[in-house]
This record gives structure tokens, C-alpha cells and sequence, in this order.
């Protein structure tokens, strides 16, 4: 439950670092803090018995973890193509200013 809450607080403070972004990263902070906002909900149900979403959060970080990877890694080959995986250390347009 600790940990669920944690997450939650990273999510928030990412998504918000990520809406002053340009472009996908705007959208993808607002899923975060979307996301972070259902842990809320299911945490505080939980004592409740409100909401029985424990799988379901999971499910969701899961997908949410793989797309966050997946535009990382989308971004940084675009920024430089000829680099292989192992070469790919941040993508460019974080903190990049448009």
C-alpha cells in the first residue's frame, strides 16, 4: 500500500514535469497523472471494500510501463538513427526547449 502510494507520487511529479514538454511527452504526463489518480482511487477504496481494482492497477502500470519504454526508446532513435540500442542514453527533446 505504501509503495502503491509512492508510485502514485512519482507518476504526479513526472506528469507534471512532462506537461511542459512539447508534443507526445504533454500527452503521455497527462496519462501519468491520469494514472496516478487511479492509484488514489484504488488505494483509498481499499480500506473501504469500495474498490476491488488491485488486478486491474496492475494491468494498467504494466501497459503504462511498457508505453513509457516504448516512446523512450522511439524518441532517442529518431533523435539519432545510426546509434545502436546500447548508445541510446536519454532521449533529446527532454528538456529541450521549442
Amino acid at each position: 500500500m505504501f509503495s502503491d502510494l509512492l508510485f502514485a507520487i512519482w507518476f504526479t511529479m513526472a506528469g507534471l514535469a512532462l506537461l511542459r514538454q512539447p508534443g507526445p511527452w504533454r500527452f503521455l504526463g497527462t496519462v501519468l497523472i491520469g494514472l496516478a489518480t487511479v492509484i488514489l482511487l484504488v488505494v483509498g477504496g481499499k480500506p473501504l471494500n469500495l474498490l476491488d481494482l488491485e488486478p486491474f492497477l496492475g494491468l494498467l502500470l504494466a501497459v503504462a510501463y511498457l508505453w513509457i519504454g516504448v516512446t523512450l526508446l522511439g524518441d532517442a532513435r529518431r533523435s539519432s538513427p545510426g546509434a545502436s540500442a546500447g548508445d541510446l542514453v536519454a532521449p533529446a527533446s527532454i528538456g529541450r526547449e521549442d
